[in-house]
């Protein structure tokens, strides 16, 4: 895990709790790409295993269950990855299957990101995620979703929930292998034609993954739990505090009680290939 901005690009990626539910079995949208233990949990506790807001916003659920946070002792990582540690997540929750959109904020702030510090990416294809947004818009921006639809809480996700839902059950180091090199379908980083554009030196793909800077959600080949742009595209906000990672097992973690930056995950699509990994 490290904290970095670049060119402050952010993302808020929601977890919604408390949906209700019933006993019957609900049909699988054609959009969502679930795996059989998620669609176990979900007939455990007789709740749909993919939903829709009233936004058009869509979730798949989370299992609960355990993993090792952070970087075993022969990955390529900083410090601060480390101690790898194992985490419960103790219920099972319903995870924003994209980055919030342009189109979705702008329900809650019309006039966002009308105006930005780079003329180039003003003011933001509807389609491609939101970005400028502080941790505390982030905040406002699921409280506003919950005024709004009463049923469910929206909140950002915790970092232990980001990693373990980022995850969804591997132990490498990305959601295709450990080669950082063939991640270029998987997500948005630095590729050769941003590097030649932007001037920018440090190493990313060894080819163009189709992007020169943000690309439209879900551009890129979901993970196992049927998550996008996990890696890559742009950062993602987490509930916690940054902090160094208590030794020990954990349940339901959510870090320091206090600390000077929130957690910021995913990489972005101006960041290495290193930045992208799970434990980053």
């Amino acid at each position: 895990m490290k904290l970095i901005l670049v060119n402050a690009v952010l993302v808020a990626l929601l977890v919604l709790v408390g949906t209700g539910g019933g006993g019957a079995d609900y049909p699988i949208p054609s959009w969502a790409k679930v795996a059989p233990e998620q669609i176990a949990e979900a007939k455990k506790h007789g709740v749909p295993v993919a939903l829709e807001n009233h936004l058009g916003m869509r979730f798949v659920l989370i299992p609960a269950g355990a993993f090792l946070m952070g970087s075993c002792a022969h990955e390529d990582s900083y410090e601060s990855d480390r101690p790898q540690h194992e985490v419960r997540i103790s219920r099972p929750l319903y995870m924003q299957i994209h980055e919030v959109r342009n189109a979705d904020y702008r329900r809650f702030d019309v006039g966002h990101a009308m105006e930005r510090r780079i003329p180039e990416q003003a003011p933001g294809d509807p389609s491609e995620p939101v970005t400028w947004v502080s941790w505390t818009q982030a905040r406002e921006f699921a409280a506003w979703l919950g005024q709004h639809d009463r049923r469910r809480v929206y909140r950002l996700p915790t970092e232990a929930e980001w990693e373990y839902a980022c995850r969804a059950g591997r132990t490498t180091a990305f959601s295709w292998g450990d080669d950082e090199s063939q991640g270029y379908r998987f997500g948005n980083a630095m590729d050769t034609v941003t590097q030649a554009v932007e001037g920018i030196s440090w190493a990313g793909w060894p080819t163009d993954d189709g992007h020169r800077r943000a690309a439209p959600v879900g551009s890129y080949l979901p993970n196992d739990w049927g998550l996008y742009d996990m890696h890559g595209n742009v950062w993602e906000w987490c509930q916690d505090w940054f902090g160094i990672y208590p030794a020990g097992s954990r349940t339901d973690y959510e870090g320091p009680s206090s600390g000077e930056a929130r957690v910021l995950r995913g990489g972005s699509w101006s960041t290495s290939a290193r930045t992208l990994r799970f434990a980053n």
